[in-house]
């Protein structure tokens, strides 16, 4: 199984509980929840997100994950 990263923001409710129901049914599933943000975290916290991202490939190069 390949691993699965969401990345949703704590103030988008619908998207951060759909989330978890899909992490619950999926093993390899990872949620990142980033504080202070809504629906486009990517926008309103690019920075965060792009070192999250980094995180992710980083120990994948690795192997980790």
């Amino acid at each position: 199984q390949r691993p699965v990263h969401l990345v949703v923001g704590a103030q988008d409710t619908r998207y951060r509980d759909i989330a978890a129901r899909m992490a619950a049914l999926a093993p390899a599933m990872h949620v990142r929840v980033f504080a202070g943000a809504g629906h486009n975290v990517h926008v309103e916290q690019p920075e965060r997100c792009a070192g999250y991202l980094a995180e992710v490939f980083a120990a994948r190069t690795r192997g980790e994950a």
